[in-house]
């Protein structure tokens, strides 16, 4: 996830957290857009790791608008393969916190609370290139 995107005003982090949350799950079970691959900068206990590679379905043309991809049926002519040389993918992370972590008040928000069934989802980012999160559910 982009970091600068919790920057903006109008959007709390806690909501794009959600939102990520609510289809990670999916994302991270698909080999289509996930690849599992060993840690590199986490060397202990709990760590994993996954690569995002780059795909067919987010590579966009050059110089043309960010909603055109290659897949408007233009640009194939019935291939059965596909090869983008120099897809940019993402590899991401997830390390345990350490025991002794707290979230401040302001990087957690409540959810479901008029529901009578919610949950807390903290995010906060630690350096440039790293967030924490945790959820708790508040059962009623």
């Amino acid at each position: 996830m982009n970091a600068s995107l919790l920057d903006r005003a109008n959007v709390h982090s806690a909501d794009v957290a959600s939102y990520f949350e609510s289809w990670a799950y999916d994302i991270l079970r698909n080999p289509k857009f996930i690849i599992y691959i060993d840690p590199t900068e986490c060397q202990q206990d709990g760590c994993r790791s996954i690569f995002v590679p780059g795909n067919v379905e987010t590579a966009h043309i050059q110089g043309q608008l960010a909603n055109v991809t290659l897949l408007d049926g233009r640009y194939f002519n019935g291939s059965d393969t596909v090869m983008i040389q120099d897809a940019e993918g993402v590899q991401i992370e997830f390390t345990p916190l350490p025991e002794d972590y707290s979230f401040d008040f302001q990087d957690c928000i409540l959810y479901g609370k008029e529901h009578g069934d919610g949950f807390v989802l903290c995010l906060a980012q630690i350096n440039p290139h790293s967030m924490a999160s945790h959820h708790l559910a508040l059962p009623s």
